[in-house]
């Protein structure tokens, strides 16, 4: 799956760039899957901005990544921006929502920096790679609820392809605390299941040290690689 995820994101910058400018990017190319149910594909871009929607929209780049989306096995049923302070825009997500979330999503605006481009009565759920995304969210969080006899929630599971070249598996994670996961070796299992072959695997920590909030299985490039220490590995 990463290796499709890699070659997704350099073909999908550089139809950015042909309709924007060179200086345009997409930094990260991720395929999620939600603990509600909803899947997703989305891309991270760089020097796009709020008022270069609507040209994206008119040479094709909006319906070329929702054909990727449904490749992948994501039902385009909704597709939205992030932006940022500046109206940068941070994410182009294709959504395929599930039953809770699709009331949310049925105004312009679902939440406050996010804004609708369209949305689709398409029939159907996450099948193919999604799929497999999302029955690995919830294997993942059956076995730290498993290992470490806490009420672990994983409320999100993605396949990630960066621009630097690193590809991965991240898990964002609530009631882990440091002290209950010393390792785990199932995540690096999970990432090798879904293609992914990481060399480290590491523990992203929230406000505090003993408050895990997220765990990623990483195939490092050359730069990154130089980069690894200070990392709490599992």
């Amino acid at each position: 799956m990463w290796m499709k995820l890699k070659m997704h994101r350099e073909t999908m910058e550089k139809e950015l760039k042909r309709v924007l400018t060179a200086g345009s990017a997409i930094n990260q190319l991720a395929l999620s899957a939600n603990a509600c149910g909803c899947v997703a594909l989305t891309t991270f871009p760089l020097g796009v901005d709020v008022e270069d929607i609507e040209l994206l929209k008119a040479k094709g780049f909006i319906e070329r990544l929702k054909r990727l989306a449904a490749e992948l096995g994501v039902v385009p049923k909704n597709v939205s921006f992030q932006r940022g302070e500046n109206f940068e825009i941070l994410q182009l997500k294709v959504l395929d929502f599930c039953k809770r979330c699709e009331f949310e999503y049925e105004g312009e605006r679902p939440w406050p920096d996010v804004s609708i481009i369209e949305n689709r009565s398409e029939r159907g759920h996450a099948e193919k790679d999604a799929l497999a995304v999302l029955s690995c969210r919830g294997a993942v969080e059956e076995e730290l609820r498993r290992v470490t006899g806490f009420p672990i929630y994983v409320s999100e599971l993605s396949v990630f392809a960066l621009k630097c070249g690193c590809v991965g598996l991240s898990a964002n994670i609530r009631g882990l605390r440091r002290q209950d996961l010393t390792e785990f070796p199932y995540f690096r299992e999970a990432a090798q299941g879904l293609g992914v072959m990481p060399k480290i695997v590491y523990a992203r920590f929230g406000a505090t040290p003993s408050e895990i909030i997220g765990i990623t299985a990483r195939d490092t490039c050359e730069r990154c690689e130089k980069y690894t220490e200070g990392l709490y590995l599992l």
